[in-house]
């Protein structure tokens, strides 16, 4: 049964993998559209290249320099995306451990956003006068604590003390 839980994070993971394949099906236009390779049954296009490069490549370098640089960067994506179809072909993304690490990294991601948007949200809601980051930060760790325990507060919790003394 917890395998079912699963799925629909398995669909979404997926859905993400594989939203530019679905995307790229018709012919491109336009510069960010063009086809920079085909890899197998994977199309990777100039958007796709910059947003896997996005910081990968130095400033100041000769225009020569920039496109060996950006060839090597290309014919590291074809490897990469063949290593990834090639541990799809022997199922390494159905494998159960697999799966609970994508749940984590999915976890994580959640997380993070929700902590940023409710972090930034408490900055503006509380009135600094602060210029002291220290102070800030403090600020905002405690209303971020008060926030949490109002989610615990209004929640339906129920521990059960006696199965986790059991736990080894």
């Amino acid at each position: 049964m917890p395998t079912l839980k699963l799925i629909p994070i398995v669909i979404f993971v997926l859905s993400i993998l594989f939203t530019p394949v679905f995307i790229m099906a018709g012919e491109p236009g336009g510069d960010d559209d063009k086809v920079l390779a085909r890899i197998n049954n994977y199309t990777l296009t100039a958007a796709d290249f910059k947003s896997e490069t996005q910081g990968k490549l130095p400033g100041g370098l000769s225009a020569v320099e920039l496109e060996k640089a950006k060839s090597r960067l290309l014919d590291d994506i074809i490897t990469k995306k063949l290593l990834i179809q090639e541990a799809q072909k022997q199922n390494f993304d159905k494998d159960r451990a697999f799966i609970k690490e994508i749940e984590g990294y999915w976890e994580q991601a959640l997380l993070k956003l929700l902590y940023n948007k409710k972090s930034q949200e408490l900055l503006r809601e509380i009135n600094i006068n602060e210029n002291d980051p220290q102070v800030c930060g403090r600020l905002v760790r405690e209303a971020m604590d008060t926030w949490i325990e109002g989610l615990k507060k209004n929640a339906d919790i129920k521990k059960y003390e006696e199965n986790l003394k059991a736990v080894r």
